[in-house]
């Protein structure tokens, strides 16, 4: 910690008045840090008068100190005394940090350097029982380590002369609250609940080094398994439902995931963590929600609670009763159809199938790829996108009468931050970009032009307003109108904005978000006519007539709006934004989705094959340069591309396996499935376009090998959008397990114990042991996910995961 900046010097006097006047019990201590009073037994429940605070300390003793007197004569304070150096308060701090949040130190501790040789630290706090102090923690030789100052006892605080200490150096304030801000403030701002108090002095002791210490110390987990015989409803409501689905409806707000720990900010706070779920965990293995906020009503402070415990409070004011003769209500409508015991994992992911696509598109996806280290997939999706909004609204694919897709995609890559979905997207975008780099300056010249022209109407209209106010004279002059530059893409998700560009832009423009995040959000935004963006995006999906009204200015229509939309979302946060309303509007079925497993990070010598990249390039100008036909009245309209006679066939055999093999499915993938035949000719088009714009010697209509590639993509994304469904519904327990296994798929599937202890403690298990880990593995191991196999000899058994999990 670095030094904190000085406040203008205060006499001895003024530091004691302000801790007095704060409800501090002090008294002046001299050399030696001894009372400097004959007596002081009494001011452990009755403060100095004020009188006597301005005798004794107005004195110019050189040793002069100041000490405060814990308990609650001093409104619940209460001290942790570090005194073996650096290391056990940093121990303790990261801790705490660990367990309650970043800012709970901020808004509870008051954090003192103390003049030690070998460093030592006080931390203040405030609690409404405070208990007698005692050694926490020795060393090894029985030296002490952390000690408390409780009811009864005092330490120093600053404000004292340099002589009050042996080494002549004053006691600092570096961090939390002042001591006279902790002593000052309201109760339930500050006060530690006393299951918090116990937790920190747990802490403290597992410091000690003369004994092995089990209380107090962390329950590794998985704990033991509850019976599976336990059906009661509470039981029930704890395995089925995600806390996402409790805390949100009643304002608390996700901060951050942190391996197996969620923290959460309650109601009316703006900053910090109120409270975590994965620390704590119940017999089952359920987290728990830990509350250390004193500020959370209807929870305290320092105490844990299930999910229907939250919700028996949250909802039925701690009426367990009511909680539970609503239990049903609750599931039908934000549960998990069934549990860990009885779901089966979700399916094995499969690569994406770039060998089907045009070879100057697999050669650029798999260099790409290759070359920043991501899955393909990663790469693959975007480019899609880049390819349909290059055809834009020039082409439409006819599969017979009444029935015509566009080359519309929205794509969504779903990966944890750091998987390589932002340079993946750059990379992939990168033709796109430039060419609409290159458009903006071409613009900027033909923008010259422009304003000498309109200078020139300028004064002619000047002229003729002149004449008009003499004589009749004829029309006015014309206003030469003002040029816009030529867009492909951009990253406004809102309908308002991007309908001004689509007017600007007929043959349509892609959005690009970095986190679609915003882009879901949206959807709840109401506009002045009524209608809110997830109805008008599901127009802009179709390619149908979008008319903006504007209280402003003039509506504005467009014949044929057409937005493609791909970018990158973590799955929590997909989870999170996406909610009940747009799954059922059918907006989610519309998104190809892509969810590979993380991969760790590796260096690569591949290097961008410029040739690859020539060619890819040369593909997307040749897309860019399709321009539509002119109806009857010289209008632009989309060129219809037929079928050929072995395509239509294969589409057609399509379309009936896709009915025979989910007519029984319900829900998200009824959805995704309904949405999957178009979806297999839109990719199809974009698929026979991509191949006539590189040079391929194909016909005028779409060929078998266009619709084959088209049917194969769409059925990978209907299989990888089953298996992203099944992530979004999946528990607490089943989410764990599942990322525990992807992480052991990746280093090949086989782990020792002792291996497995060694990433937990590098990475973001909470395994302290090998006893630990093994029952990390072990749950695996119950829940069909993977085995034991004994080895010969001295060697360890190691876990191996089911096949093709």
């Amino acid at each position: 910690m670095s030094e904190p900046k000085q406040t203008p010097e205060q006499t001895v006097l003024d530091s004691a008045l302000e801790l007095w006047e704060a409800g501090g019990s002090i008294i002046p201590t001299m050399a030696g840090k001894a009372p400097a009073l004959s007596t002081w037994t009494e001011l452990q429940s009755v403060r100095l008068p004020r009188e006597a605070v301005e005798k004794h300390f107005s004195s110019e003793a050189s040793d002069l100190g100041i000490g405060l007197i814990a308990g609650p004569v001093s409104n619940g304070a209460f001290c942790f005394d570090f005194d073996g150096g650096d290391e056990p308060f940093r121990k303790f701090m990261v801790e705490v940090v660990r367990r309650f949040g970043d800012e709970f130190a901020n808004d509870h501790f008051s954090i003192i350097r103390t003049p030690r040789e070998s460093s030592g630290y006080h931390v203040w706090i405030r609690t409404n029982n405070p208990p007698s102090g005692t050694t926490l923690a020795k060393g090894a030789h029985g030296e002490c380590l952390v000690e408390s100052r409780g009811s009864g006892q005092y330490a120093l605080v600053p404000g004292g002369r340099p002589g009050a200490h042996a080494t002549g150096r004053r006691y600092v304030h570096i961090a939390g609250l002042s001591v006279v801000e902790l002593l000052a403030r309201e109760a339930d701002h500050v006060e530690v609940a006393e299951k918090t108090l116990e937790c920190l002095i747990d802490v403290c002791r597992t410091m000690d080094e003369t004994k092995k210490r089990v209380s107090g110390q962390r329950i590794p987990y998985p704990t033991p398994p509850a019976p599976a015989s336990d059906d009661r409803p509470g039981t029930r409501f704890n395995r089925a439902v995600q806390w996402s689905k409790i805390l949100p409806r009643h304002g608390w707000v996700h901060v951050e995931t942190k391996g197996d720990e969620e923290r959460w900010r309650r109601p009316g706070k703006d900053t910090g963590t109120s409270a975590t779920i994965g620390f704590c965990q119940s017999l089952d293995g359920i987290s728990r929600l830990k509350v250390f906020s004193s500020n959370a009503s209807p929870f305290e402070a320092g105490e844990t609670y299930s999910k229907f415990e939250a919700f028996a409070l949250l909802e039925h004011g701690g009426d367990r009763s009511a909680a539970g003769k609503e239990i049903d209500r609750f599931l039908s409508e934000h549960a998990s159809a069934t549990s860990i015991a009885t779901k089966p994992p979700p399916s094995p992911f499969v690569p994406f199938p770039i060998e089907v696509l045009p070879t100057s598109i697999a050669a650029f996806i798999a260099n790409t790829a290759a070359t920043i280290g991501c899955d393909p997939s990663f790469v693959a999706l975007p480019v899609l996108v880049e390819l349909g909004v290059s055809i834009g609204i020039t082409r439409m694919i006819r599969l017979k009468h009444g029935w015509s897709e566009p080359p519309i995609i929205w794509c969504a890559i779903v990966g944890d931050s750091g998987s390589s979905k932002s340079p993946a997207m750059e990379a992939a975008l990168r033709p796109l970009r430039d060419r609409q780099a290159s458009n903006i300056k071409d613009h900027a010249e033909v923008l010259k032009g422009w304003k000498a022209k309109h200078l020139a109407f300028e004064a002619e209209l000047t002229a003729w307003k002149r004449e008009a106010a003499k004589r009749a004279v004829g029309l006015p002059p014309e206003e030469p109108q003002k040029p816009s530059p030529i867009r492909h893409y951009t990253g406004d998700t809102t309908t308002e904005a991007l309908a001004a560009l689509l007017a600007e832009n007929p043959r349509g423009v892609a959005v690009v978000a970095d986190e679609l995040a915003g882009w879901l959000g949206s959807f709840d935004r109401y506009s002045a006519g009524g209608s809110s963006d997830a109805s008008r995006w599901l127009e802009l999906y179709g390619a149908r007539a979008l008319t903006i009204d504007r209280k402003t200015s003039d509506p504005i229509h467009i014949a044929r709006a057409a937005a493609w939309i791909v970018g990158g979302i973590q799955p929590g946060v997909l989870a999170r934004t996406l909610g009940n309303n747009h799954r059922e509007n059918g907006l989610l079925a519309r998104v190809f989705l892509a969810m590979p497993p993380r991969r760790p990070k590796r260096w690569t010598e591949a290097e961008a094959d410029r040739d690859i990249e020539r060619d890819f390039e040369a593909t997307v100008e040749g897309l860019l340069r399709l321009e539509p036909e002119e109806d009857d009245r010289g209008e632009p309209r989309p060129q219809m591309i037929g079928l050929e006679p072995e395509a239509q066939s294969c589409f057609a055999r399509f379309v009936d396996e896709l009915g025979e093999e989910t007519v029984l499915q319900t829900g998200d993938v009824a959805a995704a499935a309904s949405k999957i035949e178009g979806g297999a000719a839109r990719l199809a088009l974009i698929d026979h376009l991509s191949r006539v714009a590189s040079g391929e010697p194909v016909g005028d209509r779409v060929t078998i090998a266009s619709m084959r590639a088209g049917i194969t993509l769409a059925r990978w994304f209907l299989r990888e959008a089953c298996r992203v469904f099944r992530v979004l519904d999946e528990n607490e327990t089943e989410g764990r397990l599942r990322r525990r296994a992807e992480a052991i798929a990746a280093k090949g599937g086989v782990v020792t114990v002792r291996d497995w202890n060694r990433w937990g403690l590098k990475g973001e298990w909470k395994t302290r042991s090998a006893d630990a880990a093994r029952a990390e593995l072990q749950q695996l191991v119950d829940a069909d996910m993977g085995t034991w196999k004994e080895s010969a000899g001295r060697s360890p058994r190691t876990f191996r995961l089911v096949p093709n999990l």
